[in-house]
């Protein structure tokens, strides 16, 4: 992406010189009236745009009514959600409908931990009462609190492992984002099918991606108060090589490039590189690629966009292409990620950055 800006910024250099050294020339000599009226008539009869012939003017209004439904399509709807409101009525909490039927939100009035939203899985939840083991810790994916100050500088300070300061208010509230260090991942028989794992691995994208859209539903701000920090190795190994590792003319490239676009999603999801500060993930992107080797970096540049007109052809028109992800074995989780606002926000700007990261050191 970044040799194809340089040639650009080239081409454009070249046009400048060209037009400097023609304005540099001689004044040219001044003409009599007559002939200057003269040529200036068949500059003005030269300029006179010829009418297009019908097949032509037919054809350009085909192609204003195909970018009029192309745009139609990019602004495909959102997926409906089910929004919970905490006791207090100060901010809410949106879940996909069409995971709200496997979790149970909890709303309590009062915890000590200024808790104001429990989420956890209900499978998990529901096996580990049968068992006997109904210690309140089965299936728990999140939960949400507000704290002062005080308490969310000293909660950044000390950098307690499962616990996450990222959001703050006009108020002065801060918002700290809480979840397991471990599996709480339960069933009945202790075996876990593909269709748990597979659910309990949709639920927590979604889980870890629930920040972005709760700062958006609520107003809040997320500058400042990161609770983890993203890093370039992030980028480098969660994004970079991994669309760099996509094997050419394989038989099952479809499948492996249709799973490429669900983990670049969710990597930008997960990431809530919507909410975050755009200025640093930008220069973190940017240290990101020079670590790569020139190996790496033609790897990606042959597959990324691949990605993205898979992307962009995905959330136009989920329904079009949900075939090709159902059968690299992520549909559900693709469907999900591409119904959220935060997500695709998300994944906008991983692109957009992507797209323009030869502009990020001023060449």
């Amino acid at each position: 992406m970044i040799k194809n800006t340089k040639i650009w910024l080239s081409i454009l250099m070249a046009s400048v010189m060209v037009l400097s050294m023609a304005a540099c020339g001689k004044a040219p000599e001044e003409k009599p009236a007559e002939e200057a009226q003269a040529e200036a008539t068949e500059e003005a009869q030269a300029e006179e745009p010829a009418e297009e012939p019908a097949e032509t003017q037919e054809a350009a209004a085909e192609t204003q009514e195909a970018e009029a439904e192309t745009q139609e399509a990019e602004a495909a709807p959102l997926a409906p959600v089910v929004t919970y409101r905490d006791a207090f009525d100060t901010v809410t909490l949106s879940v996909p409908e069409s995971i709200n039927d496997k979790v149970t939100v909890q709303m309590p009035e009062a915890d000590e931990d200024g808790i104001i939203f429990y989420v956890f899985e209900n499978a998990s939840a529901e096996a580990a009462a049968k068992l006997g083991n109904d210690d309140g810790g089965a299936g728990y994916l999140f939960s949400i609190g507000v704290t002062d100050q005080a308490y969310a500088e000293d909660l950044i300070a000390h950098d307690y492992p499962g616990v996450e300061v990222f959001a703050k208010d006009d108020t002065g509230n801060y918002y700290v984002f809480n979840h397991a260090t471990d599996v709480r991942l339960v069933r009945e028989d202790g075996g876990y099918t593909d269709e748990a794992l597979a659910d309990w691995e949709k639920l927590n994208t979604w889980a870890w991606s629930i920040q972005g859209t709760f700062i958006a539903d609520n107003g809040l701000s997320y500058e400042g108060v990161e609770g983890s920090e993203l890093t370039a190795d992030t980028f480098a190994n969660g994004y970079f090589r991994m669309i760099g590792g996509l094997e050419e003319g394989t038989a099952g490239s479809s499948l492996e490039l249709a799973q490429a676009a669900c983990d670049a999603m969710t990597f930008a999801a997960v990431n809530n590189l919507g909410a975050r500060d755009n200025d640093k993930a930008r220069d973190l992107m940017l240290e990101a690629w020079d670590s790569l080797t020139q190996e790496e970096q033609a790897a990606f540049d042959a597959h990324f966009m691949d990605v993205v007109m898979l992307m962009d052809s995905t959330v136009a028109d989920w329904e079009a292409n949900k075939g090709q992800f159902e059968d690299a074995g992520c549909g559900d989780k693709m469907e999900m990620l591409v119904g959220m606002e935060s997500a695709r926000t998300a994944w906008d700007r991983l692109k957009s950055n992507t797209l323009t990261l030869g502009n990020s050191d001023g060449e």
